[in-house]
Formats: C-alpha cells, sequence, structure tokens
C-alpha cells in the first residue's frame, strides 16, 4: 500500500499527541517510526489502523480516504494487519488455527484457507509447529506466529508495534533480519514502532524519528545516523562526540575548534555569522595512532588517553583533548592510561550543527563532556565541511560529548 499521511493532528483533551505530522510511505518500502516514550508512536499506529480518528489532517491509502477529523474508516476495511508487543495468541488455539483466524472471520472457504495457512506457515518456517499451541513454542517461534497471522490475509500494510520488546537481547539480534527478509519476501509495505534505535537501523528502508508528537526528521537510516539535523536526532541515534568551533572571522567558511584544529570547506548555505557550531564526531569516526606514528593529511591532533573499557568488539577509550575537553573513541589496542596518542578523524567531509549565536538561550551545558542529555536541544542547522587544513593555536572553547539516551523499556505513547 502506498500510504499517505497529511497534517495530521491528535489531541486528547487539551494534551497534543501528535501535531502537524506529514510522511509518504511508497508501496513495499518499510518504515521504522522512531522516538522515545511519550513521542507519539503509538498514537500514529492507532490512527493509521483506524482506531482513532484524526483531530485534524487526513490519511489516505491507494488514493482512497482513511481518515478524516472526526471520522475514520473501520479497521476491517482497511487492508492492513497488526501485530502487538505482546503477539495477543490464543492458548486454546494451535499455530494453524490461530494463523487461519483472520481467513476464518473473512469465510475464505476451507480449501483456500488450509492453502495460505500452509504457505504462509512454510514462509516463516513453522509448517512443523502448526499443531502445536502457544505454551509449546519459543518466543522467536511465537513471534514468528503472530508475523503469519498478520500475512496470511494479504494486507497491503502491515504495522507492528514493538514487536520484539518482549524478547531477550540475543533473540532480538537474530529476529531483526529475519523480520524484514519476511516482509520483503511478502512485498508489503510496513510501518515497524520502535523505541530501539539498532532496531530501526537494521530492519527500514526509511526511519521517522518522532519526539513530543512531532517529526523530528525522516530519511535513510544513513541520513540519520551520519547526517542528523538536530541536537535531539544527534543524540537519539547513538553515542557522539560534539566538538565545539567558532567561525574564522577573517575567512569565510573556515572554522577552528577550541584546541587549535581548523575546518575549512564551503556551507550548503553561508551562516557563518550566526556563531560557533557543534562538530559531530561518533566514537568509531575516531582512529588512534602511536604519538610518534606517521598519519596521513587530514584533521589530527595529540590526546591523552584518560580511561578505556574492553568491550568485546573494540575498546572504548576516553580522551583529554589539549584544551582539556573530552572525547571517545573505538580501538582494537587497549591503550595505557596517562599514554599520548595522536588522533585523526575519519570523515572527509565532517558534519557541523550549527548552534544559536553566544547568549541566545540553550540546554547545552558548558562542560557536557560527562553528560547523558535526555531532551532535545535546540533546532540546529547542520553544515558540511569538505577540505581540512593543518591545525593551529586557538581560543580555547569547550568541547561536548553528548550519550545517546538510554534505551527505554516502557510502551511509548
Amino acid at each position: 500500500m502506498s500510504l499517505k499521511v497529511r497534517s495530521l493532528h491528535y489531541r486528547y483533551g487539551s494534551v497534543t499527541a501528535l501535531a502537524d505530522l506529514s510522511l509518504e510511505l511508497p508501496q513495499g518500502q518499510i518504515w521504522a517510526v522512531l522516538g522515545p516514550s511519550g513521542s507519539g508512536k503509538t498514537t500514529l499506529l492507532g490512527l493509521l489502523a483506524g482506531l482513532l480518528a484524526p483531530t485534524a489532517g487526513e490519511i489516505w491509502g491507494e488514493g482512497r480516504l482513511l481518515s478524516r477529523p472526526g471520522w475514520a474508516l473501520p479497521p476491517e476495511r482497511r487492508r492492513m494487519s497488526m501485530v502487538f508487543q505482546d503477539f495477543a495468541l490464543w492458548p486454546h488455539m494451535t499455530v494453524a488455527q490461530t494463523v487461519a483466524f483472520p481467513l476464518t472471520v473473512a469465510k475464505v472457504p476451507e480449501s483456500e484457507r488450509r492453502r495460505r495457512v500452509e504457505e504462509v506457515l512454510r514462509s516463516v518456517r513453522l509448517e512443523a509447529f502448526a499443531k502445536r499451541y502457544p505454551h509449546e513454542l519459543s518466543g522467536g517461534q511465537r513471534q514468528r506466529v503472530a508475523i503469519a497471522r498478520a500475512l496470511v490475509g494479504r494486507p497491503s500494510l502491515v504495522l507492528l508495534d514493538e514487536p520484539m520488546s518482549n524478547l531477550d537481547a540475543r533473540l532480538r539480534e537474530s529476529m531483526r533480519l529475519e523480520l524484514a527478509a519476511t516482509l520483503r519476501q511478502e512485498g508489503v509495505s510496513a510501518l515497524y514502532v520502535t523505541h530501539d534505535r539498532i532496531e530501526a537501523l537494521a530492519i527500514a528502508d526509511k526511519i521517522l524519528l518522532m519526539d513530543a508528537g512531532k517529526k523530528v526528521q525522516e530519511g535513510t537510516p544513513q541520513d540519520l545516523y551520519q547526517r542528523p539535523q538536530t541536537r535531539f536526532a544527534v543524540d537519539f541515534m547513538g553515542a557522539a562526540n560534539l566538538l565545539a568551533v567558532k567561525p574564522d572571522p577573517d575567512r569565510r567558511g573556515v572554522w577552528t575548534t577550541g584546541f587549535g584544529v581548523r575546518l575549512h570547506g564551503t556551507e550548503e548555505e553561508p551562516r557563518q555569522e550566526e556563531g560557533q557550531a557543534l562538530w559531530l564526531l561518533r566514537p568509531e569516526q575516531v582512529a588512534l595512532s602511536a604519538k610518534a606514528a606517521v598519519v596521513p593529511d587530514g584533521i589530527v591532533w595529540a590526546a591523552t588517553v584518560t580511561d578505556r573499557v574492553y568491550l568485546g568488539a573494540y575498546w572504548e577509550v576516553a580522551l583529554r583533548n589539549p584544551d582539556g575537553t573530552q572525547l571517545r573513541a573505538h580501538s582494537q589496542e587497549g591503550w595505557s592510561i596517562g599514554e599520548e596518542v595522536t588522533v585523526a578523524a575519519l570523515p572527509t567531509a565532517p558534519w557541523l550543527i550549527h548552534e544559536p549565536m553566544p547568549g541566545q538561550e540553550t540546554d547545552q551545558p558548558e562542560d557536557a563532556s560527562l553528560q547523558d542529555p535526555q531532551g532535545p536541544g535546540p533546532t540546529l542547522l547542520r553544515r558540511r565541511i569538505r577540505k581540512t587544513v593543518a591545525p593551529r593555536d586557538g581560543t580555547s572553547h569547550r568541547d561536548q560529548l553528548a550519550r545517546a539516551p538510554e534505551d527505554s523499556d516502557s510502551t511509548s505513547a
């Protein structure tokens, strides 16, 4: 199903749960709706399913009006299906009976019903479990039953409400790619609601990031991770170093960190006069080498190791920059505390986020090196830098390291 949402609003009394949301979901794509608890994800799902009618705006599917203010086409007439967070399997029904239930309600002839149940059970690799009851299945098998039931009626759109939240971490990892493969094999459009950014990155063709009932950003997983448009998007999509840079008053397009490294490039828009910006540098984009080692030309500087933690696939290394600010890096080597190393920034086109002018109100702490901000910052304009030059001395500024918020275990609203 191709889905169009136009300026959607929804209010509970005086509370605005969804505000001015628009999106277009093409046929056959998987979209993840990502955000913290209370961001409006589940409200959006209820509106799309026809369980709620919008306060304002419209929902269209395949050229047909599905919802308008005060009215919603009933769920059973929308050609949609839903996979619930707790799977909602009936304990008195076998796997085959559960999967067949939508066809039974639709009065599909028994021979066709049996054929389609066998077909969808094969697609989720459960044909050998057709006679089992839910309590005889593992968590992953129960999830596949719920998915099979959602697919057996050949819907145009599948809505998934945090379907992996009840699985343990190891099973979630194995089920992510399996779920995406099943949905793509069936060729259906899907909207996958989650607060887990790893699930969104792994499963989705596109991500809709939400906060406080509003769209923050939409785009490919690479767009949101590598080119976030706001401080909130930076924080929510993963661990990040945010290094403060200031414009060179004499050279347009040149930015300088507090410890003297210069970035030189062409902005998308000449807004350099607005003051300092934040240079986004993910920990995996920081390469470390011995201080005496020869490194290629680029963005390089010296730093001191202050701590390191072994995490299996890599060491997470904490560093102190020349001006005393903090940096985190992922390294295959466990550097010694106190050791001086050479830092090289890997992106050839660093991504800048523009801050308000000095003196304007901002929620950015003066030293966020050890902070874990939980809320959105001001809306910021992003900048691309395409060329770098060698470091030089400069006035010290506090750089900022923004950690992503901890994943919430509660259901989003």
